[in-house]
């Protein structure tokens, strides 16, 4: 919640590290959602700005942060064999 408004997928729980495994990015790709997050932090720092993440990932934008963290952050392996 920021300023008492729901924020998509940031979940709230007993530990904070529960709670970000627990959520996902989805806030971060849409515009109105960064506008009200933005909006908190430039008060404290004029000069900071935060772009809309773009979808191109062919995981959701409602991966979780575990999900993505289980997965190393890598979208693709490429296995290159080299023969000496």
């Amino acid at each position: 919640m920021v300023d008492g408004i729901p924020v998509d997928s940031l979940f709230i729980g007993c530990y904070p590290v529960e709670a970000v495994l627990r959520s996902s990015l989805e806030c971060l790709y849409k515009k109105t959602c960064i506008d009200l997050i933005s909006s908190n932090f430039q008060q404290n720092s004029p000069s900071f700005t935060v772009e809309v993440l773009q979808s191109e990932t062919k995981y959701g934008i409602n991966e979780t942060v575990q999900h993505m963290i289980d997965r190393l952050f890598v979208n693709d392996w490429n296995n290159v064999l080299i023969h000496l």
